[in-house]
């Protein structure tokens, strides 16, 4: 079987963890402070280590003071976890399709969106491209300049540890705050784990209060309602290990994109990058709407592969599709964002992939799709 994830654990992840446990400290000891010290330094931000990518964005949002009654800009094809954050804060997701050619959130159906009650935009980098953030930044500017009203950037960066901004940035100058995630599946995998990525020195307090209960300076005194959102010991080991390894993971991933994109570039359409953003390879999907055979049905060439020993994803239905975030949101029908579940697939992406798995997978796959 050939995997749609699978992490890679090597000789250091192990040194660390055995450091842990040599140190009886599974919890509040160095490892968590070591890690986000690697980490401020590799995204020039100063950085939270948490529980999840998922906590990680909650706090993000807390931190630059979404809350009950505010609305917060969310793009339609993403994880669920993008739209419940915002619903854990008491605020309503309001949902805009996607760009065509990125997939990721479109500026121009945001914009329109945008009202007195808009609080926050969350740009997700989905499978590591990068959003069009410089056109987010383009609305804030212009309504704080229009009406003084403050709107947020805040990443969703879950997926896109190693891509860039337009501007060489793993976080873009213009996001608040960005969220990190580093499940198993992850560019940097530590089982569970995320962290939180802040510019402004009070949102990071904010959010470093949060994150431990509300607890103050005083051991055991909270003057906040927190949350229990700690990584522990051994995750933060484990990731210190992979965070070693970032610049031979990404040249793998590198690789294995090149291979995909030699062999499906003329037959299936894949996402494009900004002008001079990078992607963070994290994982390699394609549609097919045209063309010989008609469109794929995504549904029928996933199940084909597995047929053939590959495991792939489908990519996100649009969380407007979800009861409990459409009850909160506005009841749209994205219909780029439809089009891609419909008919796009996730191909398996990982830094164990040979290139001869490459070529079964792309022969699969065309077998597959121009026979649905």
């Amino acid at each position: 079987m050939i995997h749609c994830g699978q992490p890679q654990v090597g000789d250091a992840e192990r040194r660390y963890v055995e450091q842990v446990l040599d140190s009886g400290r599974l919890t509040r000891g160095d490892m968590v402070g070591r890690f986000e010290r690697e980490l401020s330094t590799s995204l020039g931000m100063r950085v939270l280590c948490v529980s999840s990518g998922t906590a990680a964005l909650h706090l993000a949002l807390l931190g630059v003071g979404v809350g009950p009654g505010d609305e917060v800009i969310v793009p339609a094809t993403t994880f669920v976890a993008t739209a419940n954050a915002v619903l854990y804060c008491g605020a309503r997701p309001v949902v805009a399709d996607v760009d065509r050619k990125t997939w990721c959130i479109d500026p121009a159906h945001a914009r329109v969106l945008v009202t007195k009650r808009t609080k926050a935009i969350v740009p997700v980098n989905l499978y590591g491209c990068p959003a069009d953030i410089d056109s987010l930044a383009e609305i804030v500017e212009e309504r704080y300049r229009r009406l003084g009203h403050r709107i947020a950037i805040v990443e969703d960066a879950a997926e896109s540890i190693g891509s860039s901004s337009s501007r060489a940035s793993a976080i873009h100058p213009a996001s608040d705050a960005a969220a990190f995630s580093f499940y198993a599946s992850k560019t940097i995998a530590c089982g569970e784990g995320g962290a939180v990525a802040c510019r402004d020195p009070l949102v990071f307090h904010r959010v470093s209060r949060l994150h431990g209960q509300g607890m103050t300076e005083e051991r055991y005194v909270h003057d906040v309602l927190g949350f229990n959102y700690r990584m522990t010991e051994l995750h933060a080991a484990i990731g210190l290990g992979q965070l070693e390894r970032m610049h031979e993971f990404m040249a793998k991933r590198r690789d294995v994109f090149g291979w995909y994109a030699g062999r499906l570039g003329d037959q299936f359409v894949s996402q494009q990058v900004t002008p001079r953003a990078r992607h963070g390879q994290w994982a390699f999907a394609v549609t097919k709407e045209y063309g010989p055979g008609g469109a794929m049905d995504a549904r029928a060439v996933a199940g084909r592969m597995l047929e053939a020993g590959i495991e792939t994803r489908p990519i996100f239905p649009p969380v407007s599709t979800f009861e409990h975030v459409c009850q909160k949101s506005h009841a749209v029908r994205p219909a780029v964002a439809w089009r891609l579940h419909q008919h796009g697939i996730v191909l398996p992406t990982h830094t164990s992939l040979t290139e001869g798995d490459v070529d079964y997978i792309c022969r699969e796959l065309r077998k597959a799709a121009f026979f649905s």
